[in-house]
């Protein structure tokens, strides 16, 4: 059991994208809400009684299958995301969510509360407010307890949510991140929705490291992450963007990287493969002068943030209903979801491909 400051609060990491599942609550009166519950309701709950804790509602970051679960019939694969429904199964309690996105949350009924920005919900002798910060998603929200802030896909470790999917919007992220977040005191304690760089940080450490709390204009943002588009390909390593890449970031943005000639590189260096494991080659463009980088080892660039959505565009994978998704976290989530479903739901696997599931795209 994980006390501070009088509030409850652990942090599970949860499924293959790496999500964080949060309990929330009052140690005195023992009472909790969850958020995001998703991938492993068991492991959820049963990790509340192990700490005598009752869990009275879930707490709603934004609807994406990876934080409420749900069918992967929208993202073109096989299977379904353990969430929301499996939790209402399990234990009564309300699921709060933002207004903007009641719609994707159907067949509720009364367990289903729509909040909208700056609303306060009491848990025990705690207040939970409810951060409206749109940008991932039309209705993303972040809770705010006792000095520490629940970001859910707005804000991670030195990066922020992607702008590319369905719904999204870069202006809107811009003000969540500059306008809302960073407002917030320095100490306050940040704990993301997903292991992108690590288990917390600090709203002051986010505002001197992270480059997208940097920008000091909407249209130098823009202009690195215009219209879910981004113009630049930044040094990833765990998620975290190098020194010397940041101030091409953040300058009048005339830092672009070209993609084909990446590519181009790649293939001259893998001996005809797209891309070497774990490396990237790129090629910074300033002005009309091209200018090489070296090639540096990295890690698979987080898919929920916006490094994946650049993985995705760089890699150049077909458009889906999720747009530009890096393919190896999508893989898993599949493989998981297919591994938990009923026998009779899962796709017959081809007696020539060696127990590689091929239905549906799937490899």
């Amino acid at each position: 059991m994980t006390v501070a400051g009088g509030v409850y609060l652990r942090q599970l990491e949860l499924g293959p994208m790496q999500n964080f599942v949060y309990l929330v609550g009052d140690p005195v009166v023992r009472e909790c809400v969850v958020v995001d519950p998703a991938w492993e309701i068991d492991t959820i709950v049963d990790a509340a009684a192990t700490d005598g804790m009752t869990i009275i509602g879930a707490l709603v970051t934004h609807t994406h299958q990876d934080h409420v679960g749900g069918s992967l019939e929208s993202w073109g694969l096989p299977g379904r995301i353990p969430g929301v429904e499996e939790l209402l199964a399990r234990v009564p309690a309300k699921v709060y969510v933002h207004k903007a996105e009641r719609e994707f949350l159907r067949g509720l009924g009364s367990d289903l509360v729509r909040v909208d920005g700056n609303d306060t919900l009491a848990v025990g002798r705690l207040a939970v407010t409810f951060l409206h910060t749109p940008g991932h998603t039309p209705g993303s929200q972040c809770f705010l307890v006792d000095g520490r802030l629940v970001s859910g896909d707005t804000l991670f470790i030195g990066s922020c949510g992607r702008t590319d999917l369905p719904g999204s919007d870069p202006e809107a992220m811009y003000y969540s991140l500059t306008q809302r977040l960073a407002a917030l005191p320095d100490d306050t304690v940040l704990f993301p929705g997903h292991n992108y760089g690590g288990p917390q940080s600090t709203i002051g450490a986010e505002k001197r490291a992270n480059p997208f709390l940097r920008f000091s204009s909407l249209g130098d943002f823009l202009r690195v992450v215009g219209g879910g588009r981004p113009r630049i390909w930044p040094v990833i390593e765990r998620g975290q963007v190098a020194k010397k890449t940041t101030a091409a970031a953040t300058s009048s943005g005339l830092a672009a990287f070209s993609r084909r000639s990446r590519a181009q590189r790649a293939r001259r260096k893998c001996g005809g493969r797209r891309t070497a494991p774990g490396a990237t080659q790129f090629t910074a463009i300033r002005g009309r002068r091209a200018t090489a980088r070296p090639r540096v080892r990295t890690a698979m660039p987080a898919f929920d943030s916006v490094y994946g959505m650049w993985a995705g565009q760089a890699r150049s994978l077909p458009a889906s209903p999720m747009l530009m998704m890096c393919p190896a976290p999508i893989r898993r989530a599949a493989a998981w979801a297919q591994k938990k479903a009923p026998r009779r739901l899962r796709p017959r696997r081809s007696s020539n491909s060696a127990g590689v599931v091929t239905a549906n795209g799937v490899r």
